[in-house]
Parts: structure tokens; sequence; C-alpha cells
């Protein structure tokens, strides 16, 4: 009769071996959600910059007086 495997025997590396995986995929999953939190926080600071911009330019044309060096400036370009 053949000697039977010992399966008990690879028991501790394999108990190594998920541990290892688990602590790995941990790590991962932990900064795939810190870049993910960061991500969506530069995005929407970068979206929200974005129509504040907008905004501001509307209403920086709708409003010429607001800027009395651009009137200047186009007085003295006009005449000369």
């Amino acid at each position: 009769m053949a000697p039977r495997f010992n399966f008990f025997r690879l028991l501790p590396a394999l108990i190594r071996v998920l541990s290892t995986t688990t602590s790995a995929l941990f790590f991962l999953l932990r900064w795939l959600l810190i870049s993910g939190l960061v991500g969506g926080l530069a995005g929407t600071a970068s979206a929200g910059f974005l129509v504040a911009l907008d905004g501001v330019t509307h209403w920086r044309e709708a409003h010429p007086w607001a800027l009395p060096w651009h009137c200047c400036q186009e007085r003295v370009c006009s005449s000369g």
C-alpha cells in the first residue's frame, strides 16, 4: 500500500499564503478606496472652479465698469 499524503503538513504554509494574499488584497482595496476619494474630491473641486470661473466671466462681460483699466485700454487703442 502506498503511503498517504499528509495534507495537514502543508496547512501552516497554506495559512501563510492565504494570510499574505489577504493582507495584500486588503492593502490594495484600502489604497483604491483612498485614491478614489482623493480623485473624487479633486474632480469636484475642479468642476466647482470651472463653474465659478464661467459665472464670473459672464458677470464681467455684463458689467464692463467692473474693470476700469480694461475700458481705458480700449479707448487708448481705438483713438490711436
